[in-house]
């Protein structure tokens, strides 16, 4: 499981399932779905940006449920899918026309002014690195689990 190699506590990962994907706890041994280990590592990663508060975490994860974001379409032929953060205020992600407003929840089709700031994350990077980090992890626990020092 990938547990181990997230920042999210264990109650913000059992809302993953209960509210975005619909599905029971897992187990410590069970597979996860592609889409499951998305929504951790992205939840992961907004509990990580500091300028995204957690109800607004909540709302955006939400946001792309509803969007279906995961899997991608031609996941194997594309590169990039952004989630985009203007102004620390306001969101957009690959495939979603406008913008989420991070303060009423609303959705804009523009944002007021050009952005001074603008942030984003290539989210299919970010599912990749954190499959190899849990994968990682998994393959260094099996080779320390039973080793004897030697002197």
């Amino acid at each position: 499981m990938v547990i181990p190699v997230l920042k999210i506590g264990k109650v913000q990962i059992r809302n993953i399932f209960e509210t975005q994907l619909a599905e029971p706890y897992p187990e410590p041994d069970d597979l996860l779905s592609e889409k499951a280990l998305f929504f951790l590592f992205f939840a992961d990663l907004l509990l990580r940006v500091k300028y995204i508060p957690v109800p607004q975490q909540q709302m955006v994860l939400n946001a792309l449920n509803r969007a279906n974001i995961w899997p991608p379409e031609k996941k194997d032929r594309l590169q990039h899918c952004p989630f985009v953060v203007a102004d620390g205020r306001y969101c957009t992600w690959g495939g979603h026309t406008g913008f989420l407003d991070l303060e009423t929840g609303d959705s804009v089709k523009q944002l007021p002014d050009p952005p001074l700031e603008t942030i984003g994350y290539n989210l299919i990077e970010l599912y990749r690195r954190g499959v190899l980090q849990a994968e990682e992890w998994k393959n260094a626990k099996k080779h320390s689990t039973g080793s004897v020092d030697e002197s």
